[in-house]
């Protein structure tokens, strides 16, 4: 009797330490509500991983953040693009970028109001009480002192606190001008020996640099600054092999521009690749566009002329202005088309001959699941009469139709490179040349991959036909850690008949050291000319730091003796270059 009123006093007490702790948390909610609802806090993050088109970021539920959630994530104070957040854990989550390629390192800034929750103690007494309720139906119960409680509940709010706290964002004071950039430079030093040169071989260093520089500040344009050169120094070869005579160090500038990149009104001035400008070439002149929808639209105009492509000497041979739109349409998630159009008129100097050419872009993304892609550029030209002209065309795409089966294929069209402006009406304009091709590769282990390419070109010049096909095969572990190897077989037919075989492999010798190398086999017997050879290229990349790598690459080249014993004459090549890249 006495025992069932000590429990049925338990009881009693509990209930109302119960009440009283729900009463005061009742009145002390909406003021924690409203001040947590009414105050966020500017949270960094990052990119912990990626795989298959989702990022890990080290951010979760304990600091605020919740499904549905986007972020905008910037790479060296470049935006990259946005990811939506699909699933969150206490301390990370994942998000979705559809086709924007994320990074390790990738990172972002979001607003976050931290969350509320239930109180520690609360839930305890909430957990105790339910403990007693049950004992009392329960045979020999174990009962819990008012010391036992209190060091549960500490314990358990303890354990509560300790949540990630919420980490102010290190942003530059309003107002503040940042200066930002980065760039990359490599310096490589070739060497050939061959055995058709009388020297025996000759020598090259070169040095590639790109930079670019931006200045960052509230209410202020972002106004950017790039280059990109290589500098060519013959040093090591004699005169007489030099790629300009007399001429000890070449320049060739790739780019040297200004312009602003963000906001409503864009722009570029200088020598750059335009932006959103499908087809077109390196520009001398200027681009200015409007951006509209939160980037999503832009239209705009451009100018200049084209310098010589192949010493990137400035050229007023060959002039150029038109009008472009682009588009990026996302209407679903993971679903994305981007849509470009280019109007323009190619004009030489003396404005005599004047050709409208009009290049059309479209590719289409469906997640990782399936791209396709096509363009066509087409011109009409004024010699005597407009005459249309179909300059090139293409369409291709690949699909993962299950997760062990890819399949790729591809058409293209190129007309004649050189296009003659003086070219008669009577003259008939020259063809060019089709080309298509297909693969499939199924991996249905994680140590085998099985595959098959093939393709086929008609030239219309010659009506002649050109194809391949062959099988392709993969042992990803065939060398255990150390690495896998690859082997290869094709059938060349039509006009120009042969075959060619091939074994590669690709090691990791020691953790950071990575070398792929291939073996190969060339036989050719077309229109009474026939040669054989065979070939060793080895590729070798060694991350010294997360700024500073050192590439390889070795070729050998050896002539075989003729099936048919013609007097073909293949050089034997020794080609050696050696890379040290810098990035900054």
């Amino acid at each position: 009797m006495l025992a069932v009123e000590h429990r049925a006093v338990s009881v009693a007490a509990f209930a109302v330490k119960h009440a009283a702790v729900t009463l005061l948390f009742a009145l002390a909610a909406p003021a924690a509500a409203d001040d947590a609802a009414g105050s966020t806090v500017d949270v960094d993050g990052a990119v912990t991983y990626v795989a298959d088109g989702d990022a890990f970021v080290n951010v979760g539920r304990l600091q605020g953040l919740a499904v549905g959630a986007q972020l905008q994530l910037r790479r060296r104070s470049r935006k990259v693009g946005t990811c939506d957040v699909v699933d969150v854990s206490d301390r990370r989550a994942t998000c979705r970028a559809g086709r924007v390629r994320l990074a390790r390192g990738d990172q972002f800034t979001i607003a976050l109001a931290p969350p509320t929750t239930t109180s520690p103690a609360a839930a305890a007494v909430d957990d105790d009480l339910a403990g007693v309720d049950e004992a009392a139906t329960r045979p020999r119960p174990r009962r819990r002192g008012d010391a036992e409680l209190q060091t549960v509940t500490e314990a358990r709010e303890r354990v509560q606190a300790a949540a990630l706290p919420l980490v102010p964002s290190k942003k530059s004071p309003p107002g503040a001008l940042v200066v930002d950039g980065h760039g990359r430079a490599v310096l490589r030093q070739q060497g050939w020996v061959s055995s058709s040169t009388p020297e025996g071989g000759f020598a090259r260093t070169s040095l590639d640099v790109f930079g670019r520089g931006a200045l960052v500040a509230d209410a202020w344009p972002h106004v950017f600054g790039a280059g990109a050169a290589r500098v060519v120094g013959d040093f090591l070869a004699p005169p007489d092999q030099r790629g300009r005579r007399g001429e000890p160090v070449e320049l060739y500038v790739h780019g040297a521009s200004v312009g602003v990149d963000r906001g409503v009104v864009v722009g570029e001035v200088g020598r750059f690749y335009g932006r959103r400008l499908p087809g077109l070439s390196l520009l001398d002149g200027a681009q200015l566009g409007v951006r509209l929808l939160q980037d999503r639209l832009e239209f705009g105009a451009y100018g200049g002329s084209v310098p010589d492509l192949i010493t990137t000497a400035p050229s007023s041979s060959h002039l150029v202005a038109g009008v472009y739109v682009g588009a990026d349409v996302i209407p679903v998630a993971s679903f994305m088309v981007l849509p470009r159009l280019r109007v323009g008129v190619d004009a030489r100097p003396d404005f005599q001959t004047v050709r409208t050419s009009i290049e059309a872009q479209n590719d289409l993304f469906v997640g990782n699941v399936a791209r396709l892609g096509a363009s066509v550029r087409a011109g009409l030209a004024d010699v005597g009469g407009f005459a249309p002209a179909l300059d090139a065309a293409r369409i291709d795409g690949d699909l993962r139709l299950f997760s062990t089966v890819r399949a790729a294929a591809g058409y293209r069209y190129l007309a004649p490179l050189a296009v003659d402006f003086d070219r008669s009406p009577l003259v008939p304009a020259l063809g060019g040349a089709h080309n298509g091709d297909v693969a499939v590769t199924t991996t249905p282990w994680s140590w085998l991959s099985v595959g098959a390419t093939g393709g086929a070109g008609f030239d219309v010049l010659d009506d002649s036909v050109r194809g391949y096909v062959g099988p392709e095969l993969g042992l990803p572990v065939a060398l255990g850690d150390l690495g896998g190897l690859t082997f290869a077989y094709q059938e060349e037919l039509g006009a120009w008949a042969g075959r060619s075989g091939s074994v590669g492999a690709v090691v990791r010798p020691i953790p950071l050291l990575q070398v792929t190398s291939r073996l190969s086999y060339f036989e050719l017997d077309a229109q009474g000319d026939s040669y054989r050879e065979v070939a060793l290229t080895t590729f070798t990349d060694l991350p010294l730091s997360s700024w500073f790598t050192v590439n390889g690459r070795l070729y050998l080249q050896q002539a075989l003796p003729p099936l048919d014993k013609s007097s073909r004459s293949v050089p034997t090549i020794v080609n050696v270059d050696v890379a040290g890249v810098a990035r900054f």
